[in-house]
């Protein structure tokens, strides 16, 4: 069965069709909302960090997509930023008046990557439970949905917080 990887960044998974609209080292290049694959023909879709770098419409338009062409009971994985650790972060380093740390800090992990093109802004924020009801409501059920590391593999990384990600883990409802 087709899996896929949407939002790759060019990123190539074993057993996944890497998508992605920005990255030319995407295997396809497409919108996440509209990949052009047929009804019930993915057993998976796979994307992480990807949904906060689209607005509300949006992310609603591709699990609708997503709803479509996952098969009977398919699987979806998301991950992305848990914004209620990083908007608690961000008041405390702003408490502090550490302005330079702020500006830098607050520019990359809540507003996203500014220098880097408009697919990298963020657009939206989630915190699991915000995450859990939009997936439920578009017809989704959840098997998971709990904080964990960052995707982050370097943990001297600045990026790395031990609870820095939401995972959801859900399947198809009929």
């Amino acid at each position: 069965m087709i899996k896929l990887n949407i939002g790759s960044g060019g990123i190539r998974m074993a057993g996944y069709v890497s998508i992605d609209l920005h990255h030319k080292d995407a295997e396809v290049n497409c919108d996440c909302a509209d990949t052009g694959y047929e009804n019930e023909s993915v057993s998976e879709i796979y994307t992480s960090h990807m949904i906060e770098h689209i607005d509300y419409d949006h992310f609603i338009k591709a699990l609708k997509h997503w709803h479509h062409i996952l098969i009977s009971a398919g699987t979806l994985i998301i991950r992305c930023p848990n914004a209620e650790l990083y908007i608690k972060e961000w008041l405390d380093i702003n408490m502090g008046s550490d302005w330079e740390l702020l500006s830098s800090w607050g520019t990359r992990n809540l507003l996203g990557w500014q220098n880097k093109g408009s697919g990298m802004l963020n657009r939206q924020l989630f915190t699991s439970d915000y995450l859990r009801w939009i997936v439920v409501n578009n017809g989704f059920s959840i098997n998971q949905c709990e904080i964990v590391e960052t995707r982050t593999i370097n943990k001297k990384h600045i990026e790395y917080r031990k609870d820095g990600d939401i995972m959801l883990i859900g399947h198809k409802v009929l």
